[in-house]
């Protein structure tokens, strides 16, 4: 893959169409909370997003095709709050949802009215979202934009960057560990077995 290729554009600078993209990508690449929410959703949450300080994303794109994106913020919980916080938008949506998934929708329903408490060393950002598109993955893309994400916290003056990842992607978490992520704990969430990973280096 030739890197010349591939290029970045800032969250904060995305047009529509590529804000759109970017949630797209998103929901088909990545099963969350919110791609469960729906694609509407992800779409509010990243536009949300590009407004406030403290966010740090991009969309990577090879000759204008969305091929990966990264995520993250200094309080991952901002822009969750944001999106709960206009209930009858949130309420409608949910309750599009709900039609094809009555049960598990009250799970996730409350989880994104409560999200969890991880917390972050000072200064530091968190990894809350990054992924490949399907047809891009196994071209080592993921290291490039986990790269540049790690280049992009140290130039906005981060400290470190923290990430939970499952404990069975295997993939990833060798791509955190070839980047320097160290494992600082191992936790259980639900019915997920996750691992809370760190990189950090000096000022």
């Amino acid at each position: 893959m030739n890197s010349a290729l591939l290029s970045f554009t800032d969250l904060k600078t995305l047009e529509a169409d590529q804000l759109s993209a970017l949630a797209s990508l998103h929901y088909a690449t990545m099963p969350t909370l919110l791609s469960e929410l729906g694609l509407p959703l992800l779409h509010r949450y990243y536009q949300l997003a590009q407004h406030q300080a403290g966010c740090l994303g991009f969309l990577a794109t090879i000759n204008g095709e969305a091929v990966g994106w990264a995520f993250g913020s200094k309080n991952p919980g901002m822009v969750t709050r944001l999106l709960a916080a206009d209930r009858v938008w949130l309420a409608s949506q949910l309750a599009k949802v709900f039609v094809n998934n009555p049960k598990g929708i009250l799970l996730l329903a409350g989880a994104l009215l409560m999200p969890g408490d991880n917390s972050i060393p000072e200064g530091g950002i968190e990894l809350t979202y990054i992924g490949i598109g399907r047809n891009w993955q196994g071209k080592q893309l993921g290291r490039q934009v986990l790269d540049h994400f790690i280049h992009a916290a140290r130039e906005a003056g981060y400290s470190s960057i923290i990430l939970s990842v499952e404990e069975d992607n295997s993939s990833a978490l060798h791509l955190y560990a070839t980047a320097g992520f160290k494992t600082i704990r191992q936790y259980k969430e639900g019915s997920y077995h996750r691992r809370r990973m760190l990189l950090q280096w000096m000022p």
